[in-house]
């Protein structure tokens, strides 16, 4: 069984995935923080990767209230009285050669992120072509502005470019954020570490491109508007595995994923953050790491909510940051930090880190669960 499960008044959902036993209580999998309590808000899902709600839902018991996406390829969307339903599914193909908890299985859909005013829902996965080499892909899926809708109207697959570059278990494209009406996606350096802070690859980098998946105008290194060319889409580059990406009053974070130790950054356009294959160049200007590695993935930050729902400030002003650890990891309760959410408080105007992190979630039951997303 695969869960979502929120903390009441301020709602803040996470998914989990590789759940164990079903007969036990799943509340003595969880330790919550103080005032917080755990519920099921739905169900029924199979490796679930990445959650967004929509903003303004309508009010009708059906209207569609958040997406989630599963790692090998399925879209739902959940309504208002909680009915799971398939939004979109099998539009690429992907059958890795062992499955989940095994490594070879850490690759397939792991973005998702919605824009309001179109309606559009966009994903991003990693696929297999023609030849069975795994190559990066964005989907764009064309629903009714405002409201959303059950069922796509049509759907395009955007950035060409990308299937020019081979992609890599586990370091693969990933979140994505939309800010000015310009889609951010972050896609990991397939393992080819000397190509992260080649503006002419797109791995290891932040794209910036139109709704179309065209070169976004005004990105650092551009030289024109072919969409052929991986330097007019870059907008930060350096980075190994940015697998949590948010961006707040226009500012870019970063969540990355290191070999031995993560990162947390704030991310200005045309910055390279040095990544080299090394854990020294993770360490390069963060605002907070966490050593060792506990594989932050998707993050939420919703002041206004917070503040709206009463909380108090050293809430108000922080990152909800998922922390998933690896599925390869031993059953069981992290001895790393991983497998759990967690508050890290940030000054957005002075982009500092403004108090250490607070624990509001921690799996501590004895088989094989991750927390994968979160959303507020």
């Amino acid at each position: 069984m695969k869960q979502v499960i929120h903390a009441a008044v301020f709602r803040c959902v996470f998914i989990c995935c590789l759940c164990g036993n079903l007969n036990a209580d799943w509340r003595d999998d969880y330790a919550a923080a103080k005032g917080f309590k755990l519920e099921i808000d739905s169900q029924g899902y199979r490796f679930p990767t990445a959650i967004a709600f929509v903003p303004n839902p309508g009010s009708s018991p059906d209207s569609p209230l958040y997406f989630v996406t599963e790692i090998r390829g399925r879209i739902l969307v959940v309504s208002n009285d909680r009915t799971v339903r398939t939004f979109a599914e099998d539009f690429f193909k992907l059958e890795p050669v062992l499955e989940l908890p095994e490594v070879a299985g850490e690759i397939g859909m792991a973005g998702l992120c919605l824009h309001p005013e179109t309606g559009y829902v966009f994903v991003s996965y990693a696929y297999e072509d023609e030849a069975g080499l795994y190559r990066n892909g964005i989907s764009r899926f064309e629903t009714v502005p405002g409201e959303f809708g059950l069922q796509p109207s049509s759907h395009t697959q955007l950035a060409p470019i990308l299937k020019n570059i081979l992609s890599a278990v586990s370091h693969q494209i990933g979140p994505m954020a939309i800010h000015d009406d310009y889609l951010y996606v972050a896609i990991g350096d397939a393992e080819v570490a000397l190509e992260s802070s080649d503006i002419n690859s797109v791995r290891g980098k932040i794209l910036r491109m139109t709704l179309d998946g065209l070169p976004a105008p005004g990105n650092p290194h551009a030289v024109d508007d072919d969409p052929d060319k991986a330097r007019n889409y870059v907008w930060a580059s350096g980075l190994r595995n940015p697998f949590s990406l948010k961006i707040v009053n226009g500012d870019v974070y970063v969540a990355d994923n290191g070999p031995g130790v993560d990162r947390f950054i704030r991310v200005q356009a045309g910055d390279d953050f040095l990544y080299d294959g090394s854990n020294e160049s993770i360490a390069i200007n963060p605002l907070y790491m966490w050593s060792p590695a506990v594989s932050p993935v998707q993050m939420d930050h919703n002041r206004e909510l917070a503040e709206k729902a009463g909380f108090p400030e050293f809430w108000a002003d922080s990152f909800i940051i998922t922390l998933s650890g690896v599925p390869s990891a031993p059953p069981g309760e992290s001895d790393r930090g991983a497998k759990s959410v967690t508050s890290l408080g940030v000054d957005l105007r002075a982009g500092k880190v403004s108090r250490p992190p607070r624990l509001l979630l921690k799996y501590v039951g004895y088989d094989q669960q991750l927390p994968v997303g979160a959303a507020c």
